[in-house]
């Protein structure tokens, strides 16, 4: 993506692919997927707890209308 590398795409947080603290969310909107996300609870961090949002996208037909502004408050609300 944006020709970065493609080890950008994952990090060690990906393994193990299931966790406790990896949280996906979808926002339907009109039947259709509107927005999703994960975000990366890390309570054990070494600089104290954190949470990354690690991926994110809106589907084409929902720019503009608000849907990712309301996964992300929902996220960080999360968080």
């Amino acid at each position: 993506p944006f020709g970065l590398d493609r080890s950008v795409t994952t990090s060690e947080l990906d393994h193990p692919p299931e966790r406790p603290g990896v949280l996906h969310r979808m926002l339907m909107l009109d039947n259709e997927v509107a927005a999703v996300a994960r975000l990366d609870i890390q309570p054990k961090h070494a600089d104290g707890p954190r949470a990354q949002l690690r991926y994110f996208a809106v589907n084409q037909p929902f720019r503009g209308s608000g849907a990712g502004t309301m996964l992300l408050t929902r996220l960080e609300c999360e968080a």
